[in-house]
């Protein structure tokens, strides 16, 4: 996941929220572009994780509240 423009309290909030994946998972900021990074065999994992961090994200990013787009939910 990319996100940009982002900044260091975006960058430790979403590495909270990666921190009980372990190795697993990790987040970088380079000239304020955030990479999420996430490794699993299993989908619906990834889904729920970069499903948080999207929530996260989105209203940081958008000033919108963070509800789901309805394809994401068929």
């Amino acid at each position: 996941m990319l996100c940009y423009p982002a900044t260091d309290a975006l960058l430790d909030g979403v590495r909270d929220a990666l921190a009980p994946l372990g190795l697993y998972a990790g987040a970088s900021l380079t000239d304020r572009l955030l990479t999420v990074r996430f490794l699993s065999d299993d989908n619906l994992i990834c889904q729920r994780v970069m499903r948080d961090v999207w929530q996260f994200l989105r209203p940081h990013l958008t000033g919108k509240s963070p509800v789901l787009p309805r394809i994401w939910l068929t």
